[in-house]
Formats: C-alpha cells, structure tokens, sequence
C-alpha cells in the first residue's frame, strides 16, 4: 500500500522499492496470500504511472493464486491489469485473448470497473492497429461500463475518443469529448 501510495504522490522510486521489499518479504514468510495482494498492487502502480511493461507479469503471478483461490473478483482485476502490459509491449494478440477469461468471469461478479478497463485497453490496441470504428466502440462500451458501475473513470475513455475524433477530422466530436472529460 506504501508503494501505491508513492506512485500517486508521484514518487516512482520510492513506490518501486517498497513494492521490491514487499514481494520479498512476502515470499521470505511464504505467505502465497500476502504475495498476490502485494503483486496486484504493484501491477496497478505500474498502470498509474504508465509503466505499463511491467505490469503484466505481477499481474499474472498475482492472477494465477487468485485463480487457484477461486477468488474471481480480484482475478478479473488481475486479467486486465495484464492485458493492459501485454498492450504496453506490443502483444496486442496475446492481450486481447484474455477476455476469453476475463469477460464471463467479470460479466458473472458484474465487476463494472475490471470490464471497462479492459473494453480501454481494447480501444487502445484496436486504434494503434487503425481501426478507428472498433476502437471507438470500444471505448464506448468503456464509458457504459463505468456508469453501469458508479465510477467516474469514463472520462479516461472520453480522452481517448477524443484522439479518434481528431484522426478522423471530426474536430466538434473531438471537442465535446474533451468538454465532457
């Protein structure tokens, strides 16, 4: 939690460290339950400060004990957030092949904010690769899911929208989506 909390206050040295320390010391003390909660939490630092490369392989360690616990709603958590590194390095395949899990298994939790982090990072992988269209209805289905959810995150999804609409002349899309972020 220190580290998450150093990766807000913007402190990326620091947060790395205390997440190195806790993994270590969780592992030290054997304690498989401690390990997922600290690797989840680095995975998500990695996330906030767009270290995205690092981030899928916390994710998926912390993921595989979440599975083996049936502990299914940090496990969806866990998928996008390695989604989300996988899309950082470029394995954009790979990525998108884990909504074969994730989307049944957040869809069955109705985990509003795990689905709609991973309909973003679809957006993402689907503008790099120039379609537009998808991306964007992706991205859409993103700013369902986080109303759906209660969570005022949708306006990350705006901003994204908002690069689409600029990629494709749409300035006045491009404007109103920035006025709603």
């Amino acid at each position: 939690a220190q580290g998450l909390a150093h990766t807000i206050g913007r402190q990326p040295g620091r947060a790395e460290a205390c997440h190195d320390d806790a993994v270590a010391l969780a592992r030290k003390l054997g304690q498989p339950d401690l390990l997922a909660d600290v690797l989840q939490n680095q995975a998500l630092a990695n996330w906030q400060r767009l270290a995205g490369r690092w981030q899928s392989e916390p994710a998926r360690e912390a993921g595989d004990y979440r599975r083996r616990h049936h502990q299914e709603w940090n496990l969806g958590h866990c998928l996008w957030m390695e989604k989300a590194g996988l899309a950082f390095a470029g394995q954009f395949d790979t990525a998108l092949r884990i909504d074969e899990e994730l989307t049944p298994l957040a869809e069955r939790n109705e985990n509003f904010g795990s689905l709609a982090c991973s309909a973003i990072v679809s957006g993402t992988i689907l503008q790099a690769r120039g379609d537009i269209p998808g991306s964007n209805r992706a991205l859409r289905q993103s700013i369902a899911l986080f109303e759906a959810g209660g969570f005022p995150w949708g306006v990350f999804s705006e901003g994204h929208y908002s690069v689409n609409a600029l990629l494709t002349g749409e300035t006045a899309a491009a404007r109103r989506a920035l006025e709603t972020a």
